[in-house]
């Protein structure tokens, strides 16, 4: 089983901008549209991730843990997305670092 990871957006300026804030309120449709936008193995094909976010006024990450594959310790690993060119419709993941590594169980995650 691996551990794939999915990210969807319903809008943002890899759209070319959330077309639905320039819209009246009254114009919304119900339900919103979304599409995968980034997608990443974190711990090489292993099962069994959890997810969470951290934002911040400057951007946002996100954390994973779970365990890699032939290893016996589990760990939380923080990644960022970012853009590979201006006219990408989609981001690529960006391994920041581990911020937890230990035996048995990972901590539970909590986003801000």
């Amino acid at each position: 089983m691996t551990a794939v990871q999915k990210i969807f957006s319903s809008g943002s300026a890899l759209d070319g901008g959330p077309s639905l804030y320039l819209q009246s309120p009254e114009d919304h449709g119900h339900g919103a549209r979304f599409r995968e936008i980034a997608s990443f193995e974190p711990f090489g094909g292993s099962g069994g991730t959890r997810v969470a976010t951290t934002s911040t006024t400057s951007g946002a990450n996100l954390l994973v843990s779970g365990v890699a594959p032939a290893s016996a310790e589990a760990s939380v690993i923080k990644y960022d997305f970012v853009r590979p060119n201006a006219q990408s419709t989609t981001l690529e993941a960006v391994r920041l670092g581990q911020i937890w590594s230990g035996k048995g169980s990972p901590p539970a995650l909590g986003g801000d």
